[in-house]
């Protein structure tokens, strides 16, 4: 085969073996290519139908179960679907906000300085025509003020009657207050009516007439004011205040006053009257006859007096000589024989008791004889019986006389001996008896305490003394009396029992208060049952500690409260303010940003001395805690008007000295706008001893020289001289011994108050050293005070205040008669650390 077939013929295999490799390769792609294609469609497939098989599944699953779940559990899936939108709200429950805790606020007085321009022009022409005193800046402020809450501390003489009357004028003319909404305050019927002329003298300046009513509408005291309301409330009831005020009498024989709106303040008022003490006394009979648990604490407290009564007490500190007590011993049987004559001589001996003398015990070998005894042969001393009101037992002059008729010894002056002699020497069981008290309680001891004498259907009438008090009251007028105090402090005389600190003992005010509630509660439904009900019962029912419990009153007859202004606002008793921020919070929820409620409080508590009938100074002095303002407005505005017009300089600083140990007050100092002239001064104590009869003679001596020396000033005030002591007592044998003298006046020191005269003369001392266990515990449960300030603290407070109110009448000198310089007074004998920027001198004792 040659050479080139062989080429070609493997060539041709080659080509025949590449081809076949490549065809190979080719098939292996294709085969490649297809097992891709099929697997991408197969995955495209598989996803398309699980996609239509998901939505055909979904389509039909849903309708499936939707028909069965509609069918067989339509209540429960409906209500699981409402509790998870529930769950799923995040809203909470939310309450107010707190009650508005504020009365004054957030309104206030608006107007221009137009408006106060004009007023003072208007003013300075009242003056001009001499209609008003020119009001100084600091009265300006009280007059101009624009606060719903304004605390004006007006110092004595500090002219605030006529500043008062300025700012009725004001509101009236430029503030847009309307009469019938607007009521003046003032403690007394006499500065009330004093007020009104006033008013009706004065608004004609501004084109305001008022008439009579209108003035007596508008100027009022607190009872007057609460009168008013408490009639639309309590319909057809009167008040126990003013049970037999008026001459006619009630079916039921007590006299009382329905129509007489202008009714005093019980505060100053006198002594209860007839009718009021027959409804006290019935209360206290029919409860003693029908209680167990009262007549057993009753009498426990008969017991308790009548073994006080006991004793005598001695009136000095001397220690007799044995001379004195020989001629005492001497003279004893000729005495007893004198005193118990004179004793029948007056009808005054005791029924059953056997007439002396018995000898009764002895001292220093000498025998001392008692007077009579009784059927337990009890010994019975009689001293000298001084009645009230009355003439004494014996005259000074008056001498016990031998059987020759020769005078021996002063009777007076015996019975003093005799009375020390027994109340250190004999301490057997015995009866001293020289006061009808003492008197009529050896009577009754005598009645209650023996077997088959008690009565079955009376009871015992006698009097107490719980410690604190100054003197002796009939027991059902005690009860009254402390009822009363508890309830002026604002609370429920049960409450206030209940809540008291314990007694440590059962001594007489254990006993008093374990039937005080007793009574108290039998006495209000006695008055009730004759439609009658005390004014602090409804000061009560009308507050708001009470309100829930009570009626509510009207906005129409609250009206007149809308803006008060009150005078004299240190004697505010707690009471009458819980009653008056409730009327004006009633009258604040109205929210009327034209009538909102406004108040002036007026006051100067350096002169606070009603604490012992149950006013507080306290929120005069803490005004801003207890009347709070809304903080829009800002705390309670405080004017102070300390200008003096009445007094020179050294009586107001001698004054003001005798309040430096004062603990409550305000801190300020007057400022004297009188000039000093010759002979004028300031306090001058006289230390005169005991005010015997001869030293009261010559104290009016005194008077009488004061008289004269006012009466030759070229130009003086009406008054002339005022005479002030503490009791009626002092009081009423000065009058009788200066009788016929005009120009002179006579007051107590709590009575004199607002009064003024050329020369003050100021009698008996100003002093508090009692513990008074019953009102400390009542101050205690009360929440007004401080924890350890005491009743017995702010009685002493108050006795240096009532000496600033006797110092601070007098215009040109005043005159302090006094035992021994106690209490008060002291201050004026002793150096004490001087007032910030003053300086004092000690006063010369006369």
């Amino acid at each position: 085969m040659r050479f080139e077939e062989i080429v070609a013929r493997l060539s041709g295999f080659a080509e025949r073996c590449i081809a076949r490799v490549i065809a190979d390769h080719i098939e292996a792609i294709r085969r490649s290519a297809r097992q891709a294609g099929y697997q991408m469609g197969y995955e495209a497939g598989l996803t398309s139908g699980k996609q239509e098989g998901e939505t055909s599944g979904h389509a039909s699953g849903y309708e499936k179960g939707h028909a069965e779940g509609e069918a067989a559990g339509h209540v429960a899936g409906f209500e699981a679907g409402r509790q998870v939108w529930v769950i799923e709200n995040h809203q909470t429950p939310t309450k107010p906000r707190p009650l508005e805790a504020t009365v004054y606020g957030p309104y206030s007085f608006t107007f221009g300085a137009d408006a106060e321009a004009k007023m003072r022009r208007e003013v300075a022409l009242a003056v001009q025509q001499k209609k008003v005193p020119a009001p100084t800046e600091q009265q300006w402020q009280m007059i101009l003020s624009r606060h719903p809450a304004t605390c004006v501390i007006a110092g004595a003489g500090s002219g605030k009657s006529t500043t008062l009357v300025l700012r009725v004028a004001f509101m009236l003319a430029h503030l847009r207050r309307r009469k019938e909404e607007i009521t003046v305050v003032s403690f007394t019927r006499a500065s009330c009516n004093e007020l009104r002329e006033t008013l009706m003298a004065v608004l004609p300046h501004w084109g305001i007439e008022l008439d009579h009513d209108e003035a007596t509408r508008l100027v009022r005291t607190f009872h007057s004011t609460l009168f008013r309301v408490a009639k639309s409330v309590f319909p057809g009831v009167g008040f126990f205040e003013n049970v037999g005020k008026t001459k006619p009498a009630s079916p039921g024989g007590v006299g009382r006053t329905e129509e007489d709106e202008d009714i005093d303040n019980p505060i100053s008022a006198a002594k209860l009257n007839d009718d009021q003490l027959k409804l006290i006394n019935t209360a206290y009979a029919e409860l003693f006859t029908a209680d167990e648990t009262f007549r057993t604490h009753v009498l426990q407290m008969l017991k308790i007096e009548c073994s006080r009564a006991a004793s005598a007490e001695r009136d000095d500190d001397k220690e007799y000589k044995e001379a004195t007590i020989r001629s005492a011993a001497a003279r004893d049987l000729k005495l007893i024989e004198t005193v118990n004559a004179r004793y029948r001589e007056r009808g005054l001996w005791p029924d059953d008791i056997e007439e002396g003398p018995f000898p009764a015990f002895k001292r220093d070998g000498r025998i001392f004889y008692a007077n009579a005894r009784t059927e337990h042969g009890v010994f019975v001393f009689f001293g000298e019986l001084a009645e009230k009101d009355s003439e004494m037992m014996f005259s000074p002059e008056e001498q016990l006389v031998d059987e020759a008729g020769k005078a021996i010894f002063g009777v007076r002056a015996s019975l003093k001996v005799k009375r020390n002699v027994v109340a250190v020497s004999f301490a057997g069981d015995y009866r001293y008896v020289n006061t009808r008290s003492r008197l009529e309680m050896l009577k009754l001891e005598r009645l209650w305490f023996n077997e088959g004498k008690r009565p079955l259907a009376a009871a015992p009438v006698f009097d107490v003394k719980l410690d604190g008090e100054i003197k002796f009251a009939n027991v059902a007028e005690a009860f009254y009396m402390q009822a009363s105090f508890i309830e002026s402090m604002g609370m429920r005389v049960p409450d206030a029992v209940r809540d008291m600190p314990a007694f440590r003992v059962e001594g007489l005010e254990y006993h008093f208060c374990s039937a005080l509630p007793g009574y108290w509660l039998h006495f209000a439904s006695l008055l009730s049952s004759k439609q009658l009900m005390t004014f602090n019962e409804a000061f009560l029912l009308l507050s708001t500690g009470q309100r829930e419990a009570g009626p509510r009153v009207s906005l129409d007859v609250l009206r007149p409260l809308t803006n008060l202004v009150i005078d004299e606002f240190q004697d505010i008793s707690p009471q009458i303010v819980h009653w008056l921020v409730s009327c004006q919070q009633q009258l604040a929820d109205a929210e009327n940003p034209d009538k909102f409620p406004t108040l002036m409080a007026i006051g100067d508590d350096w002169q606070a001395i009603y604490g012992w009938r149950g006013s507080a100074p306290d929120f005069f002095i803490k005004f801003d805690r207890h009347f709070p303002t809304h903080s829009r407005v800002g705390p309670a505005l405080k004017v102070e008007m300390v200008e003096n017009f009445r007094s020179v300089e050294p009586i107001i600083r001698d004054a003001e000295r005798l309040l430096v140990p004062v603990l409550n007050k305000t801190i300020k100092s007057s400022v004297a706008t009188q000039p000093l002239e010759s002979g004028d001064h300031g306090v001058k104590l006289i230390k005169c001893g005991e005010l015997s009869e001869e030293k009261l003679r010559e104290i009016a001596t005194f008077i009488e020289d004061q008289l004269q020396y006012v009466k030759s000033l070229p130009k003086s005030h009406k008054n002339k001289v005022i005479v002030m002591s503490r009791t009626n007592s002092v009081i009423d044998k000065l009058e009788k011994l200066l009788k016929g003298h005009a120009g002179i006046l006579f007051y107590t020191y709590h009575r004199a108050k607002g009064l003024q005269a050329e020369v003050a003369v100021m009698v008996e001392d100003c002093s508090y050293d009692q513990l008074h266990k019953l009102r400390n515990r009542i101050y205690a449960v009360s929440g007004l005070f401080d924890a350890e300030y005491t009743y017995d603290m702010a009685a002493l407070d108050e006795a240096y205040r009532l000496a600033y109110v006797g110092a601070t009448r007098g215009r040109r000198r005043t005159f302090w008669f006094v035992d021994r310089a106690e209490g008060a007074a002291a201050r004026l004998l002793n150096v004490v650390p001087d007032l910030p920027g003053k300086s004092y001198r000690a006063r010369e004792t006369v």
